[in-house]
């Protein structure tokens, strides 16, 4: 193992963490100087909450620093992964630091609470981040670790950290408001930087404690980072605001148009993510640079805007011969894979109509409709294969197919998380092009079951989504711990009174066995005794129709006990369900004098041995398509029945 980038890691979180530290010591600084009465209130009560998490953060990080000096072994993988999570944490904290050095009671009143609230979330996220490393790193073997990183929550979290942060670098990016003024005429107005004041002692430094290790790390942290130019603050102030007089105004003094903020961003990229299309056509018509990567999103200026869906400034940009097929110089991946990994259907479509390759793939060979899939984003899927991307072509440097599997996640696996996160149009869309449906969760769980036991999934989406599993593939005999699929669907709960009808019926035209379906392996109880027991006679229709014995348990068969299984027909007696009887005798149950005898004298409904004795309605059992038929009429004429059900037969019988 390399100690030197182990040591450089471990320093990286102490770095991490005396940044939030210090963030945290600012409002709680001013927490001391402010008025009680202002503390619940906003902004401070929000700036509070930022300062627990700033501090959260800092434990964290040291967290995460002691594990890495605990850890007999780090993955070279992890180690890269940590590197980058804690570079950009570090440069995060640092911004927000700067930004909450300029607080001061007097000012509460120009805080931007929304920059506050966005501060929060990658605060949080990043401390999230730094848990979950310190989790990997105390795992014992480097291929637990690299395993670790291939997880859905590991994805989960580093693309919240850095939706996070992408998100805390849009307008307002400042904790205050940067007030600009000039004469009300068409001059431009003259920026000049403040003039430099003798620095007063603060409270803070006369207070001594907590107030002066606050002061040492202002200190330090003012000598190490870069000021940056107010030229430049106040040209990208103005540029989130579409002020075009003042840009071209700070334009014409010399303003640096390629200059950085104290975020680090361009007055390019700041105009960018505030869409201020006309700022920034003076900063292009000014010689900004349109070509670097710069700023949070690490896109050159064409990218980024249609990367955030701004197609109006990505037109712009079109116009101003930005190049759309430009590729990253290190790996040659082209900026349009960007586009579409993070999303943005409007700008991937305006690409593709300025000769953007629909087949692109990034560094490792992996396909952007690959990575349109692992997003779920069905609507750039199917722009992709409309402007001809290949759905059965490779995707990565294995040669495998896309439908064999991406980067670091197979097919199968994105189908499966697709049923087991309800993500029916992903589904769909994969089955529509070519997944196989008879494939298993991670779990071994055969999809088709894992769909119909989802009990959070409504009984339209799951019949639909069966009915594509099972035209993919998928088997109507297919089991679960040695249950059938059938057994499974007839075990759902009803629901809106419509039960799982629909998906019974699929699974037996698919193969379902509707005689050797056991619902109760102690007693014996068959799958047509089930549902007539529950008086469920759609189900029931189906099965006779698919082959289900309408006598079975009245041919001697015994339960485990001993006791004889009552047959179909006695259930719907005991039941006094006249459909179900109508039913079972047009698939031809048996009637003899005992069944008749119990219908008078037990039953003691006159309407009831009427129904039992009437001549079968059928067209016919000679065939089964004649069964199949009278069982559809039967089915037809079949209504809910209100009546609760007496006691089971056994009990009269008694």
């Amino acid at each position: 193992m390399d100690s030197f980038s182990i040591a450089a890691l471990v320093s990286s979180t102490s770095s991490v963490s005396q940044r939030a530290v210090f963030g945290a010591g600012e409002i709680r600084s001013l927490q001391r100087t402010t008025a009680a009465a202002s503390q619940g209130q906003p902004p401070l009560r929000d700036l509070a909450t930022l300062a627990d998490l700033l501090e959260k953060a800092g434990r964290d990080a040291e967290a995460l620093g002691r594990a890495l000096g605990a850890s007999s072994a780090v993955a070279e993988r992890l180690r890269e992964k940590l590197r980058d999570a804690l570079a950009a944490g570090e440069t995060m904290m640092a911004g927000l630091g700067k930004q909450l050095m300029r607080l001061e009671a007097s000012s509460l009143a120009s805080v931007y609470v929304s920059y506050v609230h966005r501060q929060q979330r990658v605060v949080l996220a990043y401390s999230d981040l730094f848990q979950y490393y310190a989790q990997i790193v105390a795992l014992p073997s480097k291929e637990h670790q690299d395993q670790r990183l291939d997880t859905k929550d590991w994805h989960h979290l580093t693309e919240a950290a850095t939706q996070a942060a992408h998100e805390a670098t849009q307008p307002p990016n400042t904790i205050m408001t940067i007030r600009a003024s000039g004469p009300d005429d068409t001059t431009p107005p003259i920026y000049t930087a403040p003039a430099s004041q003798p620095d007063s002692p603060s409270p803070e430094q006369d207070r001594g404690g907590f107030g002066s290790f606050v002061s040492s790390l202002k200190a330090m942290v003012s000598s190490v980072l870069p000021k940056p130019d107010p030229l430049v603050c106040a040209l990208c102030e103005a540029c989130a605001r579409g002020d075009t007089r003042l840009v071209q105004g700070l334009l014409d003094q010399g303003a640096n148009v390629d200059g950085r903020n104290e975020n680090r961003d361009t007055p390019m990229n700041v105009a960018i993510q505030a869409n201020q299309i006309d700022a920034a056509a003076l900063l292009a018509a000014a010689g900004a640079d349109v070509e670097g990567a710069h700023g949070a999103a690490k896109l050159p200026a064409l990218f980024q805007a249609a990367a955030a869906g701004h197609t109006g400034m990505a037109r712009m940009l079109l116009d101003r011969g930005c190049d759309p097929r430009q590729a990253a110089p290190h790996g040659g991946k082209p900026y349009f894979y960007d586009v579409v990994d993070r999303g943005s259907v409007d700008g991937a479509r305006l690409l593709l109509q300025h000769g953007c390759d629909a087949g692109t793939t990034n560094g490792s060979g992996q396909t952007a409709i690959a990575a349109a899939v692992r997003r779920d984003c069905v609507p750039m899927v199917e722009l992709l294969i409309a402007h001809g991307a290949q759905i059965h072509g490779t995707c990565h440097s294995s040669g495998g197919s896309l439908l064999g599997g991406t980067k670091n996640v197979d097919m199968v696996r994105v189908l499966a998380d697709a049923v087991a996160e309800r993500n029916l149009p992903v589904a769909h869309l994969l089955l529509g092009r070519g997944a196989r449906g008879d494939r298993h969760t991670l779990a071994g769980q055969p999809l088709v079951v894992a769909a119909i036991r989802d009990r959070q999934l409504p009984v339209r989406d799951k019949t639909e989504l069966v009915r594509r599993l099972l035209q993919r593939g998928a088997k109507g005999t297919a089991t679960d711990g040695g249950v059938p699929a059938l057994r499974w669907a007839l075990e759902q709960p009803a629901g809106a009174g419509a039960g799982l009808a629909d998906v019974v019926a699929l699974l037996l035209l698919h193969g379902a066995e509707a005689n050797r379906c056991v619902m109760n392996d102690k007693t014996g109880e068959t799958a047509l005794l089930y549902v007539v027991r529950s008086g469920r006679a759609a189900e029931a229709g189906h099965l006779l129709k698919h082959g289900a014995n309408p006598n079975e348990g009245g041919d001697g068969k015994l339960r485990s006990g001993g006791t004889p299984l009552p047959s179909p027909l006695v259930q719907a007696v005991v039941r006094r369900d006249a459909d179900m009887i109508r039913l079972l005798r047009a698939y031809g149950a048996k009637l003899d004098e005992t069944m008749l005898e119990f219908a008078r004298t037990v039953v003691e409904q006159p309407q009831i041995y009427e129904t039992i004795t009437a001549r079968p309605v059928r067209g016919g059992t000679s065939s089964s398509s004649g069964r199949q038929s009278a069982g559809l009429s039967m089915q037809g004429e079949m209504s809910s029945r209100a009546a609760s059900p007496p006691p089971a037969y056994e009990t009269v019988l008694s």
